[in-house]
């Protein structure tokens, strides 16, 4: 682990951080990072390059506290992240991989409505903000606990960012 914190982009972070912020979420759309990170990077050269290893680095589960929960089989930025404020066991991580196999029901209450293709809407709200409230509750986060800015103190831990909280989501319209 050490040596991907030595390497890592601080960027990277960043955009992670804002994108918890900017959705008030710990379960993200892949493209929803990929936003914040196209925000911090101007040159597109650069950006693709810095997009590829963070895709690297989440699916790779090499950025503590973030995995990618949920695999589209068509388009990366449909794929699934979630972030925590608070290092979660093996089972936790595959409870909640567990449960995005139930973006492919219909309602869930039926499962004969099984659908093979991937749908986002209208299901996918209310199992992302189920699953974002086991992270809240694993980490033990009270109603007044801030999502973003317990992430940034999670990752200012590991990362020792440069920057501060409000500098970091200043610009950012959640």
């Amino acid at each position: 682990m050490s040596t991907v914190v030595e390497k890592m982009d601080k960027r990277i972070i960043e955009a992670i951080i804002r994108a918890v912020y900017n959705y008030d979420s710990l379960i993200l759309k892949y493209s929803w990072i990929e936003d914040e990170l196209r925000a911090l990077v101007s040159n597109d050269e650069e950006y693709r390059a810095l997009e590829e290893k963070m895709y690297e680095l989440v699916s790779n589960g090499e950025i503590k506290n973030v995995r990618l929960i949920f695999r589209h089989i068509d388009s990366i930025g449909d794929s699934v992240a979630a972030v925590a404020p608070c290092t979660l066991t093996e089972e936790q991580w595959r409870r909640l991989e567990e449960l995005t196999d139930l973006y492919g029901y219909a309602g869930y209450e039926d499962p004969s409505a099984y659908r093979h293709d991937f749908v986002v809407e209208p299901d996918r709200p209310s199992l992302d903000f189920v699953m974002h409230n086991l992270i809240r509750a694993w980490c033990v986060m009270t109603y007044a606990d801030a999502n973003a800015y317990a992430v940034y103190s999670a990752f200012n831990e590991t990362y020792k960012l440069e920057k501060k909280f409000k500098e970091i989501i200043e610009d950012v319209e959640p």
